[in-house]
């Protein structure tokens, strides 16, 4: 990443970010994306599996070159897990790379959403046709084709985990699911900007007035979703539909607060006295459902010593978050800070998602099903995202408790295998 500075540095040239090394990065760039969109329609049609090894020869050659030319954060992180991926395949999985052909096929069509970038680039950015083509290519390959290929495929998860071993096992993963964030993270970003239209286009719905609206009902479904989800498995998850209702019950009261203040204002204290009590309640109730859903999962231990300790450690989690969260109320309340609803979150408010992080590992971690273990990950990618990224501006709020919800079904799927 800095190597065109050393360059620029010693011999006095100004390379770095020149017209000159843009110009080679979108070429190579152009002429890989061609050479794979033909030699995947030639795979496609012949079934020719020595294509495959070849691209990704190709591609590991051309994001080494780029590790040297790029001056961008996450382009460098994106070519140095393309590369560690690409190594991987040709090394650990070569002898068996007809059993994952499509796998590896899905990966590298990644590469074809470049096509329509580079030449959106000669065009200046101009053509909004071409843009939505690359649009349209970028999340067909890098998200749908992705995740549902490489994340949701139970055959291929499970022949992963009986062909490599644990230490390969967790490179393979660490690849995988970096190449996956990266690609979502990316998305988000895309997402944040053609959504700008949106938000010019209907600027009477995108209020913080309207988001509070939506927030008053979201989590009312979430409960309907678990009782789906695990089915006429073992009563013992209707702990979890309790802590659900609680929070649902809580959230409701709590948004509807607020809803009714912006009707008169534009923001409001979190600590108003009509506020401050729903606030409290609503935050104790997301600790409360987090707490038992992790509850559920844990009691499924065999060995009760292991469960007890790992549920008095998610226990003291929850403690200290709350310890944090009452020295955080008491100096709102005291006047020491004044937090805005709709202002810029403090650590402290950040904080109070640890546990959520904290049951989304559990949920990975100890399940009996690798595809909902997946949705458990990927819907805690998505709730980072959506927190640093903020794409959908006022709405950004509803659209995390839509990810939430999504986070529901995962980690119910989670505690649905184990209780089977």
């Amino acid at each position: 990443m800095y190597f065109l500075k050393c360059v620029d540095y010693i011999c006095g040239t100004k390379l770095e970010n020149s017209q000159l090394i843009q110009n080679i990065q979108n070429a190579h760039s152009f002429a890989t994306a061609i050479i794979c969109g033909t030699g995947l329609t030639y795979y496609a049609y012949y079934s020719a599996h020595a294509v495959v090894p070849f691209l990704q020869k190709l591609i590991l050659i051309k994001c080494s070159f780029d590790l040297f030319l790029t001056t961008k954060h996450d382009i460098f992180i994106h070519r140095l897990i393309t590369v560690s991926m690409c190594y991987f395949s040709l090394t650990h999985l070569y002898s068996v790379l007809e059993i994952v052909h499509f796998q590896s096929a899905v990966i590298i069509s990644s590469e074809l959403s470049s096509f329509f970038l580079e030449i959106n680039e000669y065009l200046d950015g101009k053509s909004k046709w071409v843009y939505a083509c690359f649009l349209s290519v970028f999340f067909y390959t890098r998200v749908y084709l992705l995740t549902t290929y490489l994340f949701f495929d139970k055959t291929h998860l499970d022949f992963l985990i009986s062909f490599l071993d644990t230490t390969h096992l967790i490179w393979y993963n660490l690849n995988i699911y970096s190449f996956l964030c990266i690609n979502l993270y990316w998305s988000s970003t895309l997402v944040k900007t053609f959504y700008t239209e949106i938000r010019y286009a209907f600027q009477s719905i995108h209020t913080f007035k309207n988001n509070e609206r939506l927030l008053q009902y979201t989590y009312f479904i979430s409960p309907i979703i678990s009782v789906v989800t695990y089915g006429s498995s073992n009563m013992i998850f209707l702990v979890d539909i309790f802590g659900q209702i609680v929070l649902a019950t809580n959230s409701y009261r709590y948004h509807n607060a607020v809803y009714e203040k912006l009707k008169t204002q534009k923001d409001t204290h979190v600590c108003d006295k009509s506020l401050y009590r729903l606030y409290v309640a609503d935050i104790l109730s997301i600790q409360l459902r987090t707490f038992l859903v992790v509850f559920v999962n844990l009691l499924q231990i065999e060995n009760v010593r292991m469960g007890s300790v790992a549920i008095y450690y998610v226990a003291t989690v929850h403690l200290i978050v709350l310890y944090f969260f009452y020295e955080f109320i008491f100096d709102l309340n005291d006047g020491n800070r004044v937090i805005l609803h709709n202002g810029e979150k403090t650590v402290s408010e950040y904080l109070m998602h640890l546990p959520v992080f904290q049951a989304i590992l559990i949920g990975f971690f100890h399940n009996n099903d690798s595809v909902a273990g997946n949705h458990v990950v990927i819907s805690g990618i998505l709730i980072t995202i959506i927190l640093m990224v903020q794409p959908f501006y006022e709405l950004n709020h509803f659209f995390l408790h839509i990810i939430l919800l999504y986070q529901t079904y995962a980690i119910s799927a989670c505690n649905a295998s184990l209780l089977m």
